[in-house]
């Protein structure tokens, strides 16, 4: 399941107890913005609940787990460089 099962919860759910509750390497940042669904400041209210997280979980979050999902799939050019990936 974690390797092809992954989350995008809504700006109002509290991504950091998702991520507390079923790992880093399961939710990832994913918002409907500008429709009503995607918030008015959806990466305020998603950063406001990731407090308190390692920089870790926080960069996986936001980038690596759908870089780590989306596999060979996604352009080499769009990938994170592995020394920054190990940060």
């Amino acid at each position: 399941m974690r390797r092809q099962f992954r989350v995008t919860p809504y700006p109002h759910e509290d991504a950091g107890w998702i991520v507390s509750n079923a790992g880093e390497d399961v939710c990832l940042f994913s918002s409907d913005f500008p429709h009503v669904e995607g918030g008015r400041n959806p990466l305020k209210r998603f950063d406001e609940t990731l407090k308190g997280h390692s920089q870790h979980a926080i960069d996986r979050f936001y980038a690596d787990n759908f870089i780590d999902l989306m596999g060979r799939g996604l352009a080499e050019d769009l990938r994170r460089p592995k020394h920054l990936a190990a940060a």
